[in-house]
């Protein structure tokens, strides 16, 4: 597997859409699978945000992880962030989704930042973060559900 970036591979924007789509769209129904491509399509820089990677298994796209200046419009006072993680349903829970967050971190550092914020829906997914060295900031309510916000130094 290898990570590359979303640039590299714009041909896979439409297949990705459909992921965010099928698991997202209750929180972002004004998107639509065409609304979450555009917004994709913003994510094809390399040396600023917003960007995008992609795990690449073969020719098949696998998984993703996109750094964002903001990615909660009731959060603007935390940036940047780590967001969009998804990982294709036959390869989970095998470490694609670590070397996503690893790839993120290690592009954010080379941009300089110095610390980065996620937030989740899911606890068992906080408890992964936390064991990963995440600190929660806070929860909250978020487009119709609870969500905890993380935090990591990237020093």
């Amino acid at each position: 597997m290898k990570i590359e970036y979303l640039r590299d591979h714009d041909d896979w924007i439409p297949t990705i859409a459909g992921w965010f789509y099928e698991e997202w769209a209750k929180f972002h129904p004004e998107l639509g699978v065409k609304g979450m491509a555009e917004r994709l399509n913003e994510r094809c820089y390399t040396d600023r945000l917003p960007l995008a990677l992609v795990a690449v298994q073969g020719k098949q796209v696998i998984g993703t992880v996109s750094l964002k200046k903001h990615d909660m419009d009731t959060r603007m006072q935390y940036s940047p962030w780590i967001a969009s993680l998804y990982v294709r349903k036959d390869y989970r829970n095998k470490r694609v989704g670590i070397r996503l967050i690893d790839a993120g971190l290690e592009k954010a550092r080379d941009l300089g930042m110095k610390h980065i914020y996620l937030y989740t829906r899911v606890q068992k997914h906080v408890d992964f973060y936390t064991k990963l060295g995440w600190s929660v900031v806070e929860t909250t309510e978020y487009r119709g559900g609870g969500v905890t916000v993380l935090h990591i130094m990237l020093d």
